[in-house]
């Protein structure tokens, strides 16, 4: 019986010898970083693609990004998905007129493998002052302000807010007053006599 078993044995040897094993292993995953767009003062919008997945499902997608250059996903990191194909994200919270630079990255089971590098520059806050308030009445004042520096983007509204409580904003009552940068003026009309306002322009 043993002599029975062992020429099986050979002969299950020879015929696995005449076959060619082999396999093919996972590969890292090829991503492009296309360049970022809608950049504004403190936001960006980022964009990437997956092109192909390496042989391996891409578990994780996204970009990573930082003020110094080759970025990884131990810094800052935003997920968008996964899988293969065109993907994007919104990031937030950055700083104006500063350049940061970008790298799409997806990960399979072979690993982490980042796109090429592209960089850009948050645009910076409008500088504008409020000037002094005159013609004041008992119901209507004019007031205006000085637009000097439009921060590198168009600007689309400006004009004055106000209202009895200090530091006012665009949510309590405003008068609009154009486009673009330089002086303007804007007569505010409707107010309560005897009253405190404050002024700011925006």
């Amino acid at each position: 019986m043993k002599w029975l078993k062992y020429i099986l044995f050979l002969i299950l040897i020879s015929q696995i010898g005449g076959c060619e094993l082999y396999w093919d292993l996972p590969k890292l995953a090829t991503v492009e970083t296309n360049a970022p767009s809608d950049i504004l003062d403190v936001t960006a919008r980022l964009n990437g693609n997956v092109e192909e997945d390496g042989g391996a499902t891409v578990s994780e997608r996204g970009f990573c990004y930082n003020k110094s250059p080759k970025p990884t996903i131990e810094q800052n990191k935003v997920r968008s998905g996964n899988g293969t194909g065109i993907f994007i994200s919104n990031i937030s919270g950055l700083t104006s007129n500063t350049t940061y630079y970008v790298r799409a990255y997806a990960i399979n089971k072979a690993g982490i493998s980042y796109g090429n590098e592209v960089s850009f520059q948050t645009a910076s806050i409008a500088t504008i002052t409020t000037n002094n308030v005159s013609s004041i009445s008992q119901s209507s004042a004019v007031c205006g302000g000085n637009i000097s520096n439009s921060g590198g983007l168009t600007i689309t509204s400006r004009g004055i807010c106000f209202n009895t409580s200090s530091n006012p904003t665009i949510l309590n009552s405003k008068v609009t007053s154009g486009t673009g940068v330089g002086s303007f003026s804007v007569t505010v009309s409707g107010l309560t006599s005897g009253t405190t306002y404050y002024v700011k322009a925006f």
